[in-house]
Parts: structure tokens; C-alpha cells; sequence
């Protein structure tokens, strides 16, 4: 069985300073905000979002914050690059049950309900996907799995 994939979410990428990335990228490329979280919201990371023109794809920024963050040791392994891809699965048992099935372990499971709606995110370890993390969520109604008081980038 396959995982059920119904849609490429995002792909995420790591930088120093997300501000100076999205510009570029809206400059450059038209990618338009949609939101970023506020600077203290995570002790280790603060992100942005952004939507990919003509596509419902999004481009998430990573940027490190704090001491010993995740990303710090991420930047300073790989340099910049992409840090994962997620998709969004329409049945999680069967995702869940073809991730067993091609005997491929799953890690920082996370599960929560949001509007009374629920929403699971998971992941799978570079080693077993050619490289890349790979981030699966499902969510009960659209917009429940990651939605936020987020704010606005200043620049827009």
C-alpha cells in the first residue's frame, strides 16, 4: 500500500535571517506572505510562510533562534538547503500502516485538535527518503493543522 499522498504541502528551508530570504523571494520570484510566527513563539525557530504564485503550494522559511537550536546544527551540517517537504495524506491509519508495511519508521509524532477539528503531523528520517526529511500530516477540515494568529511580514 502507498501512503495516500493528496497534495504537496511545502517545502521548508533553512536560513539565517527569514526576512532577508522572502524578500527575495518576493521580489524575485512573486512568492506572496501568507504568515510568520512572532520572534518569541518558539524557543529554538521563528518561520514564514509564503505562497508559491499559481500553485497552492507554500515555501516555508526556517530561521534559528536561541541557544543550541535545531537549525543552527542544520545550517552548520548542510549549508543552506532545503530542510524538509511535507505532505498531506487523506487517511492516517493507511499512511500510518504503509509506512509499517515498507518497514519505514516515523518519529516526533504530534497530534492535537484545533476548532474542534483534529490534525496529526509526523515524520520520516532522511536515511530512508534519499536525503531529505520528510514532514506527513493529516487534518480532519481543511486549515486546523497549521493555522495561526500569525503576523504579517513587516515589509509587505
Amino acid at each position: 500500500s502507498a501512503l495516500g499522498i493528496v497534495a504537496l504541502d511545502h517545502v521548508c528551508q533553512a536560513f539565517p535571517d527569514r526576512d532577508e530570504l522572502a524578500r527575495w523571494y518576493a521580489d524575485l520570484a512573486g512568492f506572496v506572505p501568507v504568515w510568520r510566527t512572532p520572534l518569541d513563539e518558539h524557543p529554538d525557530m521563528a518561520d514564514l510562510v509564503m505562497n508559491i504564485p499559481g500553485s497552492a503550494i507554500c515555501w516555508e522559511i526556517i530561521m534559528p533562534r536561541g541557544e543550541d537550536s535545531f537549525i543552527e546544527r542544520f545550517w552548520n551540517r548542510n549549508g543552506a538547503a532545503a530542510h524538509h517537504v511535507t505532505f498531506e495524506v487523506a487517511d492516517w491509519d493507511k499512511a500510518m500502516a504503509a509506512c509499517a508495511e515498507h518497514e519505514t519508521p516515523t518519529f516526533d509524532d504530534e497530534e492535537g485538535v484545533t476548532d474542534g477539528a483534529a490534525w496529526r503531523h509526523t515524520f520520516i528520517h532522511p536515511k530512508h527518503t534519499g536525503g531529505i526529511l520528510v514532514q506527513l500530516f493529516w487534518e480532519e477540515r481543511p486549515g486546523v493543522w497549521v493555522r495561526s494568529d500569525k503576523i504579517p511580514a513587516p515589509w509587505t
